[in-house]
């Protein structure tokens, strides 16, 4: 389980590594990379679909819009579009 508080950067988690890992909102988002600018990753969501938990979240001064896509229990993948 991870317990903490902000950003963690370089963090390995079930064998994969991530660039950033943060918590908002009860939600946790595994930054793993990033395609012609855009970052993607993973969320962790029990609550139910992340983009609802983090509809008003300013993730960054980046105009980017977040996509998330139910996987399996409280995992999404996660992707944003400049």
């Amino acid at each position: 389980m991870l317990a903490f508080f902000g950003v963690l950067t370089l963090a390995g988690v079930g064998g994969m590594e991530f660039e950033e890992v943060r918590r908002e909102r009860g939600v946790v988002v595994f930054r793993q990379g990033e395609t012609m600018h855009s970052p993607y990753g993973y969320a962790w969501s029990p609550q139910g679909d992340p983009a609802r938990a983090l509809e008003d979240v300013e993730w960054s001064e980046d105009d980017v819009d977040h996509y998330f896509e139910h996987l399996h229990g409280a995992f999404y993948s996660w992707q944003a579009r400049r």
